[in-house]
């Protein structure tokens, strides 16, 4: 109980409020100047690098025609093969080379991404990663009927200050696992 002369102190739940809100703005214009905007990119773009191996393994089951999955320091690109498709053939043949760009299903673009400055792939490039029709990977990409990939491949990216995240594609079934 309280008497009633006594006076009662404490925050109104509007000013609870104002000091919440303050604090979120002061969070989000400051945080981001303590910690290293590449390993933001870093991230995301870790994330563009796993769905588009995600989007190419299953074009690849659907449209029963192989798939490229370019990585290269600058950046990467999807494709399928190019050319006419020969009498008789599914797909066109992937030794005329992969110069198809394969629509980004969110922009209708050419998937293909730039490199975030900062950011750089520290293992996992040179060769391209193919999927075949049966979504695994291929270990020659001229050869879409070809035996599978021989191991796994993992693509490591990185950005200053020793962050790293991997990418690991398996290559009996083409499941790109995080982590």
């Amino acid at each position: 109980m309280h008497d009633a002369g006594q006076d009662q102190r404490g925050y109104s739940l509007l000013e609870l409020a104002l000091v919440i809100i303050l604090l979120g703005v002061v969070a989000f214009v400051v945080v981001p100047r303590f910690v290293g905007r590449s390993s933001f990119h870093m991230t995301g773009y870790y994330d563009q690098v796993a769905s588009a191996l995600d989007y190419a393994r299953s074009v690849a089951v659907a449209s029963g025609c192989p798939v490229e999955v370019d990585l290269r320091s600058g950046g990467f690109s999807v494709k399928q093969p190019g050319g006419g498709i020969p009498s008789g053939k599914l797909c066109p043949d992937p030794a005329s080379g992969y110069t198809r760009n394969l629509p980004n299903p969110a922009t209708g673009e050419a998937f293909g991404i730039s490199t975030p400055s900062g950011v750089s792939f520290t293992s996992g490039t040179g060769s391209p990663l193919c999927f075949g029709a049966n979504g695994q990977l291929l270990a020659d990409c001229s050869r879409p009927g070809g035996a599978t990939a021989a191991g796994d491949r993992t693509v490591t990216l990185s950005a200053p200050g020793g962050a790293s995240l991997s990418i690991t594609v398996y290559a009996s079934t083409g499941y790109a696992a995080r982590g």
